[in-house]
């Protein structure tokens, strides 16, 4: 009697992405949400007694990969289901939200994502321990008591399975090294992940960069730099040396970046206090696209720019003041992994990064000499190993997260103009065994979940 399978995909060019193998045409065969097999060959080896409730999918001329890891997303924000949606028809099936240190408490995570599209692991944010014991001033420092308070509350969303900490240190300029290295060894107790958003933007990047990499040596613990190439303009060639010096050390440093030249954030936030333009080099107002709001689709000037800030501090800009070379050779190093930080706030806006980072950057990097393999590792198996996560390779017995796409035809299509403009050329993408995308048609429910570490 033949086993049973729930899914087969038969015939595509498989990236196991387990160590040191290359590609090679096989079939994948899947039942109760895991791989069961992967049969070497172009055609299926299939019995005629095979069941007939098999859904059995021809996927000759396609990649079938794991399914791509998100390190930096954001889905604590307005419509978390958009941010699903968009990250899973780009071959997203896995994703680490909560990070600039907006992430919510664990319970909070768990009341809010019971059904999610992928599979979501949660940091919890510094910003977010900070209001929940009563300091609401980000330019202030906590006192003592303050601290007891947020290391009590970060102690008990890690044993209810947080994935760590996130901080927001630029939009948070008040909080301390102490404060943040308290933190970070209630973290360090639990093997967590500390993802640091650095407290410097400007001249003084390097600086933080080297905060960060203190707070790892400092605290014995693992840290993720967030989206550096955004952060270090002009300096990222000399924040990736530093970090490549920490590695060099032992000490469990690592960083993402998305391969967009701007960036964008809430204009509210810290990231516009007075001296902005001077820090970036004279580059004010201008370079700011309201895309909320009643300036929406429109660079700002002095004036709107300080209206909007007054009236609509929540309303969300883009910043285009990086360079594109720059961050292309940050997205390249053999060190980064490739994280979307897309986020969405119901207001309308958002930047392209929320739905074509993915394809954009395997498109970057195979423009920068990768190979497929080499390229497809930074979007999945190197991500999972920095989270320590079952995830990231197809192998017999693991979770069935697959993501098969057109090599040819797999690329991004959001503009600034349209961000919400899926990718084209992705066939399929499975979550947990489940079909959760058909040739750009989403399945009738969510079959991902919330992760605990």
């Amino acid at each position: 009697m033949s086993e049973h399978y729930d899914l087969v995909l038969a015939g595509g060019l498989v990236f196991t992405m387990r160590d040191g193998e290359e590609p090679f045409f096989a079939t994948v065969t899947i039942a109760d949400g895991r791989v069961r097999g992967i049969i070497p060959g172009t055609e299926s080896v299939w019995d005629s007694n095979r069941s007939s409730e098999t859904a059995v999918y021809d996927v000759r001329g396609m990649y079938v990969t794991p399914g791509f890891i998100d390190i930096h997303a954001h889905d604590e924000f307005g419509d978390g289901d958009i941010v699903e949606q968009a990250l899973l028809r780009q071959g997203v099936t896995t994703a680490l939200a909560g990070n600039c240190g907006s992430g919510p408490l664990f319970p909070e995570s768990e009341a809010a994502h019971a059904n999610p599209w992928i599979n979501l692991y949660y940091l919890v944010g510094n910003r977010v321990l900070r209001r929940a014991a009563s300091q609401n001033d980000r330019y202030s420092p906590c006192s003592g008591e303050q601290r007891r308070v947020m290391c009590d509350l970060l102690g008990e969303s890690m044993r209810l399975g947080a994935m760590g900490l996130s901080l927001g240190l630029e939009y948070e300029p008040g909080a301390s090294f102490g404060e943040i290295c308290d933190l970070a060894r209630i973290v360090a107790k639990f093997d967590g992940l500390v993802s640091v958003h650095t407290r410097f933007d400007d001249y003084r990047c390097v600086d933080a960069v080297r905060e960060v990499i203190a707070l790892s040596r400092d605290c014995g613990v693992r840290v993720e730099i967030s989206h550096l190439g955004s952060m270090t303009m002009s300096h990222t060639d000399e924040c990736a040396d530093a970090i490549d010096s920490a590695k060099s050390e032992g000490l469990p440093v690592s960083f993402d970046c998305y391969p967009y030249d701007a960036f964008c954030t809430n204009i509210g936030s810290a990231v516009f206090d007075d001296g902005f333009a001077e820090r970036w080099r004279g580059k004010g107002p201008e370079y700011l696209e309201a895309v909320s709001g009643r300036f929406a689709g429109k660079r700002l000037n002095w004036k709107t720019f300080t209206e909007m800030r007054r009236e609509e501090p929540d309303g969300t800009v883009i910043a285009y003041i990086m360079d594109q070379e720059e961050v292309e050779r940050c997205v390249a190093h053999p060190d980064c992994v490739i994280g979307s930080d897309s986020y969405y706030q119901g207001d309308g806006g958002a930047h392209p990064r929320l739905s074509g980072t993915f394809p954009r950057a395997l498109k970057v990097l195979r423009k920068r000499g990768y190979g497929w393999n080499g390229a497809i590792k930074k979007l999945t198996s190197m991500p999972a190993d920095i989270l320590r996560i079952d995830a990231g390779r197809l192998d017999a017995g693991a979770i069935a997260d697959i993501a098969v796409f057109d090599p040819e035809k797999f690329t991004d299509r959001a503009t600034y103009e349209d961000p919400f403009l899926p990718p084209d050329g992705m066939r399929m993408v499975i979550t947990r065994g489940r079909a959760a995308l058909e040739d750009g048609v989403l399945s009738d429910a969510p079959s991902g979940k919330l992760r605990k570490k």
